[in-house]
Formats: C-alpha cells, sequence, structure tokens
C-alpha cells in the first residue's frame, strides 16, 4: 500500500495540468518516486510469495524458513524507510505543485506514517533483519543471487546488473568483515548491542534486495510474455535506478562501518575492500543515463496528456 502511494503520485503528477520547463528538477524527484515504488512493490510482492510458499508448506524447509523471516521485514522496512522519506522531499521541495494537486502529498505522506505503524516500528523490522540475515541458509542464498547477478552482467552487459551485482558483493563482504573485526577498545564489531552497525548493515540489505526484486520480475516478465512484448525499457532504466541507489547506499555504510569505527584492517583485506570499492565505483559509469531517459519519458507522456485534453 506505501508502495502504491508512490506510483499514483507520479501519475497524478503527469496526468495535472501543471506547466514545467523541461529543465524542472520536479521531474527528476519523480523518476526517483517512480524507481523507488516499482522497487518497493517487487520487494512486497516477493514477500508475500514467499510467505504463502511458507504457508502452503505446512512443515518449511530451513531453507524456505530463513528466505521468509529476510524478505518480510525487509519488504517493510524498505517502505518505512525510504518511501516517506522521498514523499516528504518530493513536498517541501515543490509545495506549489503539492498544493495546486488534488492527491495531495501530506495525505500521503500520513497514510505512509500510519501503515509503518501498523506494520510495527522501524526498530523492531530492523532487529529482525539483522537476526535473520546472517542465517546460514540466507548466507548461502545470497550468495548464489549475487553469482546469478554476475553472471547476467557477464551475459546481458548491463549497468543495473554490474551495479547491483557489486554492491550485493560488497555487502556480503563487509557483513562477514565485521563478523571478525574488532573496534579500537577490542570489542566486536557485529554485535546485538551495537544496534549503529546492525541495523545499518540491514538497511543496506533492503535496498539491495528491492533492487534484485524488481529486476527478477522484470527478467520473469519477459519470459512469460510472447515475443516482442517484454516490459517497456522505462522499467529496465527504473531498475538501474533502483540498482544505482542501492549499491551507492552500500558503499557509503560499508566504508562508514569498517572505517569510522578506527577498526584494524589486515594488508589483505585492506587489498580486497580496496578491490571492492574501485569495482563498485567502476560499475556506475552509465547509469545516471537511465535516469535521463526516463525523465524524457515522463515529460513526453505528460506533454500526450496535455495534448489529449486540449
Amino acid at each position: 500500500m506505501t508502495a502504491s502511494k508512490l506510483l499514483s503520485t507520479v501519475e497524478s503528477f503527469v496526468h495535472s495540468n501543471i506547466q514545467l520547463s523541461k529543465e524542472s528538477p520536479l521531474w527528476r524527484s519523480m523518476v526517483e518516486l517512480l524507481a523507488i515504488g516499482e522497487a518497493a512493490a517487487s520487494l512486497g510482492f516477493a514477500a508475500a510469495r514467499v510467505s504463502d510458499d511458507f504457508d502452503r508448506a505446512g512443515n518449511p524447509p530451513a531453507a524456505l524458513v530463513s528466505r521468509c523471516t529476510v524478505l518480510s521485514p525487509a519488504a517493510k522496512l524498505f517502505s518505512t524507510i525510504r518511501v516517506p522519506v522521498v514523499l516528504q522531499s518530493v513536498a517541501v521541495v515543490h509545495e506549489r505543485w503539492t498544493v495546486q494537486n488534488a492527491f495531495s502529498l501530506r495525505d500521503k505522506i500520513a497514510d505512509a506514517q500510519i501503515e509503518a505503524v501498523q506494520m510495527g516500528p522501524e526498530a523492531l523490522q530492523r532487529r529482525q533483519l539483522s537476526v535473520a540475515m546472517i542465517d546460514d541458509h540466507f548466507v548461502r542464498e545470497f550468495r548464489l543471487w549475487t553469482e546469478e547477478i554476475e553472471r547476467l552482467a557477464q551475459k546481458r552487459k548491463l549497468p543495473m546488473f554490474f551495479c547491483l551485482a557489486a554492491g550485493m558483493r560488497l555487502w556480503q563482504w563487509t557483513l562477514t568483515q565485521l563478523h571478525h573485526q574488532t573496534d579500537s577498545l577490542g570489542r566486536r564489531m557485529y554485535s546485538d548491542v551495537r544496534q549503529s552497525v546492525t541495523f545499518a548493515m540491514a538497511d543496506a540489505l533492503s535496498g539491495l534486495l528491492a533492487a534484485r526484486s524488481l529486476i527478477v520480475d522484470l527478467l520473469e516478465s519477459k519470459e512469460r510474455t510472447p515475443e516482442g512484448s517484454e516490459a517497456p525499457p522505462i522499467m529496465f532504466d527504473l531498475a538501474t535506478i533502483a540498482s544505482l541507489r542501492a549499491a551507492g547506499s552500500t558503499g557509503q555504510i560499508s566504508a562508514e562501518l569498517l572505517l569510522g569505527y578506527d577498526c584494524q584492517f589486515s594488508s589483505a583485506a585492506r587489498s580486497e575492500f580496496n578491490s571492492l570499492n574501485r569495482k563498485l565505483d567502476g560499475s556506475l559509469c552509465g547509469t545516471l543515463t537511465a535516469r535521463d531517459r526516463a525523465e524524457h519519458f515522463l515529460i513526453e507522456l505528460s506533454q500526450r496528456h496535455k495534448s489529449r485534453e486540449l
């Protein structure tokens, strides 16, 4: 429901009569809303499907239990921490459109906050996810997911695959490193009492899972639809934007946690960390052209709507 508020905001904006130049930053904001909304929806549907599998299983295998206990809080957390923030930023920066628009952003923000309360506080979702994501079954499955995205990157040569694969690889390496690493006082980095570490890693994971869910949905849509009727290019651009945001956030969080606590790197660990960061930086090349194409798509869509109104 929270993700749908993002998507309906973009729709109402495109069908509004507000006059904007092509250079207006509001187009970019709408692209960000659309990308996050689609990723949030895909992750929500993924969590719903695995929950249905869990209910039907009767005596579910450990791997399914692990997947369910990760995807469900991740879906709730991603919507809770990302959707209201993006809606709020649009409402603050673009007040004139907010007031004129019949679909008030403030109403959507209030609804999103109410839904977040109904799903449980963010701390609860972060706590559940920070425990579930270190389960051995999920760690192995996440590694397989990462390898799958890496194979797709080599096969299809699309920025979204390289970007997401680099973010996933860095996240898993960081998680492993945090388990073995201590701070300057000798305290273990990844522990229940250090929520500044565990919660941050949960936030990063929710973004990566949302981007992956959107990509998986697009690939499955292509396989299940007749030749020539696959998802429109705009959807792949949105998946690229979601992957860019998730990978960028992972890079920032990893650097803060591994370096910000004055951790003692071995020379081998330092070398590997630098290598993963270089791969992440390199994977970002060309990703923002997807945002430019998505902006152009929304502008053209809005112009076509206005011409029909005339």
